[in-house]
């Protein structure tokens, strides 16, 4: 097996290199996703709030 490798005549440093390039790609993908999704939980978060305030403000004081 280590034969077949060899003959594939494979830089590895190269190999591991562009693996790390597309592995950092990825991880930040997944990474602004992540954010994407909690910068949309926190905005709906904020109209949930500014729509209860309105609801309190219109309640009668006594």
């Amino acid at each position: 097996m280590s034969d077949d490798i060899r003959s594939l005549e494979l830089d590895i440093r190269r190999e591991v290199a562009k693996f790390a390039d597309v592995f950092i790609e990825v991880a930040k993908l997944t990474c602004i996703s992540a954010y994407v999704l909690l910068n949309q939980e926190i905005a709906s978060l904020y109209q949930r709030i500014a729509c209860t305030q309105q609801q309190l403000e219109i309640l009668p004081t006594r």
